[in-house]
């Protein structure tokens, strides 16, 4: 926090209580380029070595100050507000931002059309949203429209890896979800998005179910997922569930 002054109470209560993820991952920041929208274009990150040439592994921040953390009592950020944290966040180092969700409300819309000139540095911007609703076809589904639409060239889109969340929240069968995570991957993939997925109830679901949840993991790849998020959603699983959990999906 301290790289981040000066910043508002509202932003440092943000980091504090939610702001921030930490994961490894493979996305290699060398070699990277911008057009002339000032959009960064980075290689494409090497999913089977999560470590740098000398051994160590290399940890890559995923902020959510800007989605997550604005959800926190008091915090209301105006455009410009996360403009300017955006441009701190970037100078602090933090490999991914995570902008807001396109569509959701014109606050948003105009964050992620200025932000695209703002010419980060660090810093890829990053836009959130979810698998395409049941019954509707991805290029009909507002909410993946509004991504593809969208400046940012990474997308994160969540979606269900527990088969008591698929049946019993959603209502659907488990083969339905699991198409939806597909296509809805496809579909950003086809119009030119590098994609993230969270599997949303991930170690919930690996322990109700080991292979449905991996089976959702894979659908997520074999769509054109990049990067494939574990989470524990709930917030309940000791560590070494998720060790356990991680090294079986891997």
């Amino acid at each position: 926090l301290a790289h981040l002054d000066p910043l508002s109470s509202q932003l440092r209560t943000a980091l504090l209580q939610n702001g921030l993820e930490v994961f490894h991952g493979a996305a290699a920041a060398a070699g990277d380029h911008r057009d002339g929208d000032g959009v960064r274009h980075t290689q494409r990150p090497d999913l089977n070595h999560g470590r740098e040439d000398g051994g160590q592994m290399r940890v890559f921040v995923y902020d959510t100050t800007l989605r997550d953390g604005a959800q926190c009592e008091g915090v209301s950020f105006s455009c410009q507000d996360k403009l300017d944290i955006l441009s701190k966040l970037d100078s602090f180092g933090a490999d991914f931002v995570e902008g807001g969700w396109p569509g959701s409300n014109p606050r948003d819309d105009e964050f992620f059309s200025r932000a695209a000139g703002m010419g980060l540095r660090n810093s890829i911007l990053t836009a959130f949203g979810s698998t395409r609703r049941f019954g509707v076809r991805p290029e009909d589904d507002a909410n993946l429209r509004a991504l593809a639409g969208c400046p940012a060239e990474w997308c994160c889109i969540f979606g269900k890896s527990w088969d008591f969340q698929v049946t019993d929240a959603l209502g659907i069968r488990l083969e339905d979800n699991i198409a939806m995570v597909e296509d809805s991957v496809a579909f950003l993939v086809s119009r030119g998005k590098r994609v993230m997925f969270d599997a949303e109830h991930f170690f919930d679901g690996w322990r109700s179910n080991r292979e449905y949840a991996l089976s959702v993991l894979e659908a997520a790849e074999r769509g054109g997922a990049e990067w494939v998020v574990l989470c524990d959603t709930n917030g309940g699983s000791l560590p070494r569930t998720v060790a356990e959990g991680c090294r079986d999906a891997m």
